[in-house]
């Protein structure tokens, strides 16, 4: 929520406005209250509309402790005009920071788990410097990254490969764009591990993988 001033017919008209989505998910905004010409403590304004959202919104503090005795008097006054007003939004229980917990979805979600820890072991072998060494760029071996995780994890082929990275959050943690027509380099960076597969195996010991 926030205060903004509206202009009706040369008088200042003190609004406390609420944004939201409708039913489509499109932004739009309401007004909670309609204060008039009222002279508000203009630094506290900001948490005066904090307060009375968080009060609206179901949680338990009813005034925010670091508001003056003057701010929350304005936030016991607007709460009650809110309470009469047919805008404001009704007060929910299921509510946390003004969102509506029972509507919260989700959707393309990705794996990150196991993932995370095939780049840990990555890192504590000092791959990426083996094959910076080797003369491959940072694509090179980024993809080479995706191509042992995925042996790792969930052993498929190149083809394969593609549908299961896009279920992880790999692509986006490698900076990589997977695509069907991405089949070749993963074909290509298997021929280079392969190649290189000499200086690889006697690349610096292993250090212990770090706990998370």
């Amino acid at each position: 929520m926030f205060f903004r001033t509206k202009t009706v017919k040369n008088s200042s008209l003190l609004q406390l406005v609420e944004s939201y989505r409708n039913a489509e998910g499109q932004p739009r905004q309401r007004v909670v209250v309609s204060l008039g010409d009222a002279k508000l403590p203009e630094a506290e304004m900001a948490a005066i509309a904090r307060a009375v959202e968080n009060h609206l919104g179901g949680h338990a503090e009813l005034l925010a402790s670091d508001l003056s005795e003057e701010a929350a008097s304005w936030v016991r006054r607007i709460l009650q005009l809110a309470g009469r007003s047919k805008s404001a939004r009704p007060v929910c229980s299921d509510t946390i920071d003004g969102v509506v917990v029972d509507r919260v979805q989700s959707e393309n979600v990705v794996q990150l788990g196991p993932q995370l820890v095939a780049l840990e072991a990555w890192a504590s072998l000092g791959l990426t410097r083996l094959l910076e060494e080797a003369g491959l760029n940072p694509s090179q071996i980024a993809t080479a990254q995706l191509l042992v995780a995925n042996r790792l994890i969930e052993p498929s082929s190149e083809w394969a490969l593609i549908d299961w990275a896009e279920r992880t959050a790999l692509p986006e943690l490698l900076g990589l764009r997977v695509t069907k027509s991405s089949k070749d380099r993963l074909y290509h960076a298997g021929d280079v591990l392969f190649a290189h597969r000499k200086a690889i195996e006697a690349g610096p010991a292993p250090t212990r993988i770090r706990p998370f």
